[in-house]
């Protein structure tokens, strides 16, 4: 299949969408060291330069490495079937042009290369799967941060197998058995302070949830987290990153 009619379709989207600057902040920040110091009020412009210089960049990684992740799968993948084919025509030139906007607010690699990882597997599944969920999958992927990322990988090894026995729904045995696991795996599952902040701020992107412990299972100090669907999905769409 033709994959480069809709990446140039994306491409013309994005550069005629780009935004102009100075932005709003540059402006409020030029106004508030102009205070400061009169002197340097006038830096505008070498700061608009420079933001400029760092998304185009962001843009141009997200660029080539989604073009390298379908190279990749089209190897793989010898057709497409026609419906998956008017899905990639419609769809993909707007997740590709998500993922650019979103690409230019990161200062961060990793997470331009997730984002990769999503349009890839988000092209891979087709129309298999909303394209909404790629769009929370995009959301989901600049959120975290590498220690977030390992964290739920782990989850992923040891629950992801009860949760699909179980239709998705997690079951507070294998919670606290899974969890006795991976505090005996792994020392960051043993460190409360950096566990708990890290899986905190997963449940709240929904990937995880807390569960009731079981005392003859963990000690005073567990507390039990349970990988969710949503938890699972994003793991497969980046599951190539995690793998090397």
């Amino acid at each position: 299949m033709e994959m480069e009619n809709p990446i140039r379709a994306a491409k013309k989207v994005t550069e005629a969408d780009e935004r102009q600057l100075p932005s709003e902040m540059v402006v409020k920040a030029e106004k508030i060291l102009g205070l400061i110091f009169p002197a340097a009020t006038p830096f505008s412009k070498p700061l608009e330069s420079l933001v400029n210089r760092r998304k185009q960049q962001n843009r141009d990684l997200l660029f080539q490495t989604v073009l390298e992740e379908l190279e990749k799968l089209l190897d793989r993948e010898q057709t497409f079937s026609d419906e998956h084919q008017r899905w990639v025509r419609d769809e993909f030139p707007g997740l590709l042009v998500e993922g650019l906007h979103r690409a230019e607010e990161t200062r961060s690699r990793q997470r331009i290369v997730r984002l990769a990882k999503v349009i890839r597997n988000a092209v891979k599944l087709g129309p298999a799967q909303p394209a909404d969920l790629a769009a929370e999958m995009m959301r989901v992927a600049m959120d975290v941060s590498e220690q977030d990322v390992a964290a739920l990988a782990r989850m992923y090894n040891v629950q992801s197998g009860s949760l699909i026995h179980r239709s998705g729904r997690p079951d507070i045995n294998e919670a606290n058995k899974t969890w006795a696991e991976l505090e005996k795996q792994d020392d960051f599952f043993r460190n409360g302070a950096d566990v708990y902040s890290t899986c905190l701020k997963l449940q709240s992107l929904g990937l995880i949830m807390a569960m009731d412990r079981i005392p003859t299972t963990l000690g005073l100090q567990s507390v039990p987290f349970a990988l969710l669907p949503k938890g699972k999905q994003f793991v497969d769409y980046i599951r190539d990153e995690l793998g090397r």
